[in-house]
């Protein structure tokens, strides 16, 4: 596995497995129900290495290494924990860690997340991204 396409997918399931999933889910499930509500389900297509930018691309790659690290760290400090209670107190505050980083690089939660399941499916993207890092 690629350097990029590890970092890449420990960025989302490190956000996801944080407890980012539950806002994301929420959003999502607003906005299926919204569109329920209206008769209309489109799919939505997988978006392009096109549809990013070049400054979107630069603030994922800052934004990818920062909640890598800060997985990592989350990931050591629950090993050490002594109970239930501290390790939810570590998950939560690198959750929050986690979308401040993605926030200070200029990204939304969403779009962090389609540029990195975009780069897992593009080599090219993927290459891209790891020569920014």
């Amino acid at each position: 596995m690629s350097y990029f396409a590890r970092i890449s997918g420990i960025a989302v399931l490190g956000v996801a497995a944080l407890a980012a999933a539950p806002i994301f889910a929420q959003a999502q499930g607003q906005a299926q129900s919204g569109a329920q509500q209206q008769g209309q389900m489109a799919p939505q297509a997988q978006p392009q290495a096109e549809d990013f930018s070049s400054d979107q691309l630069q603030s994922f790659a800052d934004a990818s290494v920062k909640v890598a690290d800060i997985r990592e760290s989350a990931e050591a400090s629950m090993a050490q924990a002594s109970d239930e209670e501290e390790m939810t107190q570590v998950r939560q505050q690198a959750q929050q860690d986690m979308l401040a980083a993605i926030d200070d690089a200029g990204l939304e939660l969403e779009e962090y997340n389609q540029i990195a399941r975009t780069a897992q499916t593009d080599p090219e993207l993927a290459q891209k991204i790891q020569s920014m890092q």
